[in-house]
């Protein structure tokens, strides 16, 4: 699946990945470059919610045809009018969710090992 290089950004609450919301909108209008134009996708995220907006940890895009192939726009960028700077709060947050997911895999493989032993 298209990522749509949202991870990581701080966008308003009900921003929603569309063709208006592209940086590529003017040129791709002119000139369709994927077969996702018009965009319809199924968009998904993870996300936390801070007063100024939504920071996306993880997004991706889909068909909303079930069972189809993937449509998402790779080239999707998100406008500068749609983005919000990350203060250092976001940039520590994003941080500690990075040292959470390196400690989960072992931590995980540690849970599901069968059998233990003294050493």
């Amino acid at each position: 699946m298209s990522t749509g290089n949202l991870n990581n950004t701080l966008v308003a609450h009900n921003f929603w990945p569309s063709c208006h919301t592209c940086q590529h909108f003017a040129t791709c209008h002119q000139q369709p470059q994927h077969p996702a134009f018009p965009h319809r996708w199924h968009w998904g995220k993870d996300s936390v919610s801070f007063p100024e907006g939504e920071l996306i940890l993880r997004s991706w895009v889909g068909t909303t045809a079930i069972g189809q192939p993937h449509t998402g726009c790779t080239a999707y960028e998100v406008g500068a009018n749609s983005v919000q700077p990350l203060a250092s709060y976001h940039v520590e947050y994003l941080q500690l969710e990075t040292e959470k997911a390196a400690l989960d895999v072992p931590l995980t493989r540690l849970e599901r090992k069968p059998t233990w032993s003294a050493q």
